[in-house]
């Protein structure tokens, strides 16, 4: 092989730390992509005065997709935000990808939010609905012991299984009779 020129000498020093540029570049987007890379890197090379392939270029390809649940989504697009930004010199690729993970991020966070706001009304209504339900009921303890020690009104000892109404209960019962009543007053049945 014939001796290289000044001009082709300098060529190769720069393909050569171009060359370790794209790899150390490549090799930091596998690394913090983990899981979610899809293979290893992929490189466009130029062939050098010397006839060796030099790294010009290279490219790491990650699933970027949503996962089933927003808390896995948000783990994920972290982990490629980080990745897309993990090598020293970002490329305008890097950071678009980068700013597509971080929107994403703030739209499963949004969608947590949602879920949880879901939830928290959910057990609102049914903590509402309890109270309401069941505010006026005795535990299973107290209500044992009214069975058993309350006399009727007749004075006979007898007790109705359901136990003695406790005064929320009786003005409940009240108001419903009463409204049934007034709708009842309204009904005109014709034969």
């Amino acid at each position: 092989m014939q001796e290289l020129s000044r001009e082709e000498k300098l060529e190769v020093a720069r393909l050569q730390q171009l060359d370790t540029r794209v790899k150390a570049h490549e090799m930091a987007h596998l690394a913090v992509a983990g899981p979610y890379a899809r293979g290893g890197a992929n490189f466009t090379y130029a062939t050098g005065p010397d006839g060796k392939n030099y790294a010009v270029g290279g490219e790491v390809s990650i699933d970027t997709s949503k996962e089933p649940s927003p808390e896995a989504t948000i783990r994920k697009m972290q982990v490629i935000r980080a990745a897309a930004m993990a090598p020293a010199d970002p490329s305008s690729q890097d950071r678009k990808v980068a700013s597509q993970a971080d929107a994403a991020l703030t739209e499963a966070r949004r969608e947590l939010e949602m879920i949880r706001l879901e939830q928290q009304r959910e057990a609102s209504r049914r903590e509402l609905d309890m109270r309401m339900l069941g505010s006026d009921l005795p535990s299973p303890e107290q209500h044992d012991s009214e069975v058993a020690t309350a006399p009727d009104a007749e004075g006979t000892g007898y007790t109705s299984p359901f136990g003695p109404a406790s005064p929320i209960a009786a003005r409940r019962a009240t108001a419903a009779l009463a409204a049934f009543d007034q709708t009842a007053a309204q009904l005109h049945i014709r034969a």
